[in-house]
């Protein structure tokens, strides 16, 4: 449903290790997209926006304010073009980034760092979370001290003389593939990684490269095949079955996700993305009971996961244990009482973006926009969100009462002559 698109920019700047921080750290078995933000001596900031967003996406981002110079998106999911990671606060600019990323627990799938800027924030890489943990520390500086900081000297013109002969050499499949995934081409790209795969067949990490841009392509039958010889040279590689059974989602096969999801719990039982697919996929083809016990097992593999908390809230609902639902609910809320509304709200946008959204992902997600609204009955977004997960489940009437709302509470907003359309046609 969301636009992507993978941005190739290139950093005007000296690369440089980022300061040793003594005070602020991170914990790289978290799950999720965790941002550590500091000062020049390392020291953490506090209180400062962190926005993500899914690479050439139009929905909102999700955003989170440092505490202890921290800012943590446990919720998260894979997306081939990665997310765009920027900070809400105009005093500051990103100076030096460090961003790794590791698939599963061991492999390194991304290790970038640099030097940013006042100008070029853009060029900031774009996160490429897989399956497990990416860990981005961001050394901010005051606008008002960029000279203190900058001052690189420019290239000389001798040092362009290695690019321009680079130039002229043939490209190799691997730079063609790059090249046309730049431009978004995906089936150039296919073919371009193909070309490489028949020069190294044996060569895993290229045919599940291979796999994902098939996919990209809208070729899921190749892409599944090639999976599917992934596994056949390394059957307990991490991951690859939780992607095809994300494909195989997306195509309403649902009978053939869940054995998929099942062997990948065994391989990594304590990847929170497979229990959380599974959830939604027991729902779907009516094993009740197995939901059930994945959505405690989410809540216990993730104890600090806002999402896991809300949805393990509506199954004790569900069951009748209503002061159990009700202190979850709360407990959410404790987590950030100052920003309680925004997690919530953040919770709902996160189930709504995802890949695969069915009735009982909307439920989900009106439930949080409900919790976020309860909270801050004036939250606009979260209104006019609470209203389009409402139309997906056939309520009409409300959804145009929320979208009301929201063109209300926020008549200048870039989308109220949109919701306004949507609100004459659904009366």
């Amino acid at each position: 449903m969301n636009a992507r698109f993978t941005a190739v920019l290139s950093i005007a700047a000296l690369l440089a290790a980022l300061p040793a921080a003594a005070e602020v750290s991170l914990n790289e078995r978290w799950t999720g997209i965790n941002v550590a933000v500091m000062d020049r001596e390392g020291n953490p900031i506090d209180g400062v926006p962190v926005l993500l967003q899914e690479s050439g996406s139009a929905a909102a981002p999700l955003e989170l304010k440092t505490r202890k110079g921290i800012a943590r998106f446990p919720r998260v999911e894979f997306v081939p073009d990665g997310y765009t990671l920027r900070i809400g606060d105009d005093r500051y600019f990103i100076w030096k980034f460090h961003i790794r990323t590791r698939r599963g627990s061991r492999e390194i799938w991304q290790d970038d760092e640099g030097v940013l800027t006042p100008d070029n924030q853009d060029a900031l890489p774009p996160v490429r979370f897989h399956v497990g943990n990416a860990s981005v520390w961001l050394t901010l500086v005051p606008r008002d001290q960029a000279a203190e900081v900058l001052g690189a000297p420019k290239p000389k013109p001798a040092e362009a003389e290695p690019a321009r002969r680079a130039a002229r050499r043939p490209r190799t499949p691997l730079e063609r593939a790059d090249e046309a995934l730049a431009l978004r081409d995906y089936a150039a790209a296919a073919a371009a990684l193909g070309e490489a795969l028949e020069a190294d067949p044996e060569n895993v990490d290229l045919r599940w490269r291979r796999a994902q841009v098939l996919a990209r392509a809208g070729d899921r039958g190749t892409a599944l095949r090639e999976a599917n010889k992934v596994l056949a040279q390394d059957p307990q590689r991490a991951g690859v079955r939780l992607q095809m059974a994300e494909w195989l989602v997306d195509d309403g096969k649902l009978d053939q996700a869940v054995p998929l999801l099942e062997k990948e719990r065994e391989i990594s039982p304590g990847d929170v993305s497979v229990i959380k697919l599974l959830v939604s996929a027991y729902r779907e083809v009516g094993r009740t009971e197995d939901a059930e016990k994945a959505v405690e097992q989410w809540a216990e593999l993730a104890p600090d996961d806002p999402e896991a908390l809300i949805s393990l809230a509506e199954l004790r609902a569900t069951q009748g244990r209503f002061e159990e639902a009700e202190r979850l609910y709360a407990q959410v809320a404790e987590k950030d009482p100052e920003n309680a509304h925004r997690m919530y709200y953040n919770v709902g946008a996160s189930i709504l973006n995802g890949r695969n959204v069915g009735e009982a992902e909307r439920r989900r997600a009106a439930a949080a926009f409900r919790k976020a609204l309860e909270l801050k009955p004036d939250y606009a977004k979260a209104h006019l969100q609470l209203g389009y997960a409402l139309l997906g489940l056939g309520e009409m009437a409300e959804a145009r009462q929320h979208f009301e709302k929201f063109v209300e509470l926020a008549p200048d907003d870039p989308q109220a002559e949109e919701v306004k359309g949507l609100i004459q046609a659904l009366r």
